[in-house]
C-alpha cells in the first residue's frame, strides 16, 4: 500500500467543499479561515493527522512581499486589514498546507492589476521562502471564530 498522496485531488475536494459550504462573499478577509477549515475536514476525513495554525505569514509578490503580521491586540472585528493568516499543519511530517494562497494571489492581482503565476495552494516542508509564524493567542482567535461560525462541515 503506498503511502503516496494526492495533492491535487485533496485541493479539488477542498475547493468543492468550500463552494458548497462557506456562506461568505468571495474574496472577503478572513477567507483563510475558511479555507483551513474546509481543508481540515477534507483531511480528517483521510484520517490525515492535522492541526490548525494562525498567526503571522509572509509571501513573495512580483513586487515585494505580502505579510500578515500578527500583534496580540489586534482582533478579528477591526476595520482594519486582517493581520491574522490561518493555515494548517501537518506534524507527523512537518508540512505546512494552505489552502488559501491562490486567493491570496487572485487578490493581489486584482488589487494591483498585475501578473502574479504560482499554484492554487501551498503544500511543503522544510525551508522556503514563504513564511509561516504560528502563535498561541491567534490560534486561540482562529478556533473561537470557527465555534462562532454558522458555516457547518
Amino acid at each position: 500500500m503506498s503511502n503516496v498522496i494526492d495533492k491535487d485531488q485533496i485541493f479539488t475536494e477542498v475547493r468543492d467543499v468550500f463552494a458548497s459550504h462557506v456562506l461568505k462573499p468571495y474574496g472577503e478577509s478572513g477567507m483563510c479561515l475558511y479555507w483551513a477549515a474546509c481543508g481540515y475536514s477534507v483531511l480528517r476525513n483521510r484520517n490525515m493527522d492535522v492541526i490548525l495554525q494562525a498567526g503571522g505569514a509572509s509571501f513573495p509578490t512580483p513586487e515585494g512581499r505580502i505579510r500578515y503580521i500578527f500583534q496580540e491586540q489586534n482582533t478579528w472585528r477591526r476595520g482594519e486589514q486582517q493581520s491574522i493568516h490561518v493555515w494548517l499543519a501537518i506534524p507527523s511530517t512537518r508540512e505546512i498546507v494552505d489552502f488559501s494562497y491562490g486567493q491570496i494571489r487572485k487578490d493581489w492581482m486584482q488589487e494591483t492589476g498585475e501578473e502574479w503565476s504560482g499554484p492554487d495552494y501551498l503544500w511543503f516542508s522544510g525551508k522556503s521562502h514563504y513564511e509561516y509564524l504560528p502563535h498561541k493567542s491567534a490560534i486561540k482567535i482562529a478556533r473561537d471564530k470557527l465555534l462562532s461560525s454558522i458555516v457547518q462541515l
